[in-house]
Formats: structure tokens, C-alpha cells, sequence
């Protein structure tokens, strides 16, 4: 397929599923409210009845999970580079891949926020799609302990630049080499997204050790 089809074809993919996705927040929208509205409304007349403080956190719960991904899915039509806080990118990626019952039930993630808000200079598409990766691979190709299954996420800015940390689980055994998987991948998101260009991107990576992954954002 030749390339102007190929980002038409990713285009209008994703015009589609915004659209679909927009109905489908309407349509729990509606319903939703009035559980909410009714739930607090009977907390009034009955406060001894626990449970509906239940059902209201649980309608509210479910309010902010769709908000969430609506807000997510919105930020991935946007692929410029532009700053943004790294702390939230993390926190909202997270929730993000909780949703996702494969790795919801496979990976437990640690957020370490730095003790101030950092913010970066880069493409925060590229970045999701970098690390939703990285994580679907440790998936699929890793062998996790069940006594450790929890990803460490933290955020560190040493002065000279900004790193993003990835910590695998202590008992990961890899199946693959982890470089060798992070190289194919960038190669992936250059052919097919355009993104990775180093100038623009403003990002790269480095692999410590079998288990720690960097990131690095230039000032």
C-alpha cells in the first residue's frame, strides 16, 4: 500500500473509532447519570442504607474510567510534539492500561511521581505507544513470577535531562533480548507513524539491565 493510503487508512481508522467511541459515552452517559442522581438522592431519604453509598462511588467510579479513556483516546489524534507534565502522563497511561483485562490481570504497576511536576518537550503519542508496547511485550514473552508481577514507573530530573524509568518485575525472565525487541520497535513506529524522528521526537532509550529501561527527554 502505497504511504499516502496507508496514513489515510490509520486516519480514517481513527476517525471511526472516535466516533464510535463518542456514542458509546453518550449512550452510558445517560443511564449512568440517573443511577448516580437517584443513588444520592436516596442517600438523602435513607442514610442508614450503606449500600447506596456503594452504588453512588461505583456509578462515579465508572464516570471517571470513561472520562479517562474518552480523554485518552481524544489525546492520540493529537501527533505533535508539544510539552506536557510527565507526572500525569503517567498516572493517566497507568489507569489507562488497567483497562485493558490482559494486562490488568498479567502486570501490577508502582507510580513514583518526581516531588515536583516535570514537564517534557516531546510527542506524547509516541511515548504511550513506546511504553504500551514495552509493557504487551513483557506480556507475552516474559516469564513473571507470581510472587512479583509489579512494574515500577517513576520520573527523575538529574539537572542534565529528564528520564522516564522502567523497572520490570524482580523475577522476569525474558524470552527475547530486550534491546534487540526495543530496536525492532522503533524501526515499527518510524515505517508506519512517521513519529521517531530524533530532532522532533526529542526522545531515546537506553537498556541498564535486563530488567531497567530509561528514557530520555533533552532540555
Amino acid at each position: 500500500m502505497p504511504e499516502h493510503q496507508k496514513e489515510s487508512a490509520v486516519l480514517i481508522e481513527t476517525l471511526s473509532m472516535h466516533r464510535i467511541l463518542e456514542g458509546l459515552i453518550h449512550n452510558i452517559n445517560t443511564p449512568l447519570n440517573v443511577i448516580i442522581g437517584y443513588a444520592q438522592q436516596l442517600q438523602k431519604q435513607y442514610p442508614e442504607i450503606a449500600s447506596l453509598d456503594k452504588i453512588k462511588q461505583a456509578g462515579l467510579e465508572i464516570d471517571d474510567m470513561v472520562k479517562l479513556c474518552s480523554d485518552e483516546f481524544v489525546n492520540r489524534m493529537d501527533v505533535c510534539v508539544r510539552e506536557f507534565e510527565l507526572n500525569k502522563w503517567m498516572s493517566d497511561e497507568v489507569t489507562f492500561l488497567k483497562n485493558i483485562l490482559d494486562v490488568k490481570h498479567s502486570v501490577r504497576f508502582e507510580v513514583v511521581p518526581s516531588e515536583q511536576d516535570v514537564k517534557v518537550h516531546s510527542n506524547p503519542l509516541l511515548l504511550s505507544l513506546f511504553f504500551e508496547s514495552l509493557i504487551l511485550h513483557i506480556k507475552n514473552n516474559s516469564i513473571i513470577s507470581s510472587e512479583d508481577k509489579t512494574v515500577s514507573v517513576s520520573a527523575e530530573d538529574n539537572g542534565d535531562r529528564i528520564c522516564l524509568n522502567i523497572k520490570l518485575p524482580d523475577y522476569t525472565k525474558l524470552k527475547t533480548g530486550l534491546e534487540e525487541y526495543l530496536r525492532e520497535l522503533q524501526t515499527e513506529l518510524e515505517s508506519s507513524f512517521e513519529l521517531m524522528h530524533e530532532d522532533d521526537s526529542n526522545l531515546s532509550w537506553d537498556v541498564i539491565n535486563t530488567r531497567y529501561v530509561k528514557i530520555y527527554f533533552k532540555r
